[in-house]
């Protein structure tokens, strides 16, 4: 990959929001130290922690990182402040509790400096449980190319799992923030709001290693209702409009994919009622 894109180097802005994650935090700022594109900046922003959180990134001495402390306001907020404070060319996100492969940079950043059409490169994502993150399950191979805003509201996994996107920061894409009132599907919305602005590739390499765990907020099932509904009222105002039928096949996608996710948890009654859900009246 070197070879393929020359001596220049872009700096890679990574933002990385930090609650209470001492248990993982270390494994993760790890990972990214070990990548082989080393042009990279790591803003982590701590949103409140009251465990150590702070006290193990403060051991890692290594002038990329800068460590943000505020009071606790959520992960778009934080992810916000991290996004304030970027100053790389290309952007990307991980989580405290995730690992990037050490091709997981390179890999996207290559894309990206090969093709300056493109404004967003996806790749791999394999999930994991235990500590062996390489042998975890395949659960996300993006096989589309183009815009991908229509495939966004079709909630395609073909360009869509979470925040495995690299990004190429231009004036209108870096303007854009997440939905701060969201704590749920905010990622989703917030690719949503910047994907007018570019075209989507993909890498055959893998970007990302999910870490599955009781404590993920994807459990919360109510919150993520919550959280598809307010993905939902965006889809409404975003211009140019969607259409209604493609707003009407969203939301039937959204109830389907919540009685799933209730039945799948046993809460057949919850199932049954987000099925039955009415497709809200937004003006």
């Amino acid at each position: 990959m070197d070879r393929e894109v020359g001596e220049r180097r872009p700096l890679i802005s990574l933002v990385m929001p930090a609650y209470n994650a001492q248990r993982f935090i270390a494994q993760a700022i790890r990972s990214v130290l070990a990548q082989s594109w080393q042009g990279w900046e790591l803003i982590i922003v701590n949103d409140g922690s009251t465990d150590s959180t702070g006290t193990i990134v403060r051991s890692f001495q290594d002038e990329r990182i800068h460590w943000v402390d505020r009071p606790k306001c959520g992960v778009s907020r934080a992810r916000n402040e991290g996004l304030d404070l970027a100053t790389g060319e290309f952007l990307a996100f991980i989580d405290a509790d995730d690992i990037l492969p050490p091709e997981s940079l390179s890999s996207r950043a290559g894309v990206l400096m090969s093709r300056p059409d493109v404004h967003f490169v996806d790749g791999v994502v394999r999930s994991f449980t235990t500590e062996a993150p390489d042998q975890g399950t395949i659960i996300h191979r993006p096989t589309f190319k183009g815009a991908p805003r229509e495939k966004l509201l079709e909630l395609s996994n073909e360009v869509f799992f979470g925040l495995s996107w690299m990004i190429r920061r231009t004036a209108q894409i870096s303007s854009i923030r997440f939905p701060v009132q969201m704590s749920h599907a905010e990622d989703l919305a917030y690719y949503l709001l910047i994907s007018p602005f570019g075209s989507y590739d993909h890498t055959e390499k893998e970007v990302l290693y999910y870490r599955r765990s009781l404590s993920s907020a994807m459990r919360d099932l109510d919150k993520l209702a919550l959280g598809y509904s307010q993905f939902y009222a965006l889809s409404t105002s975003i211009a140019p409009k969607p259409s209604d039928t493609v707003l009407e096949d969203l939301w039937k996608r959204i109830c389907s994919i919540m009685f799933k996710s209730y039945l799948l948890h046993g809460k057949p009654l919850k199932a049954i009622r987000s099925l039955l859900r009415n497709r809200p009246n937004i003006e």
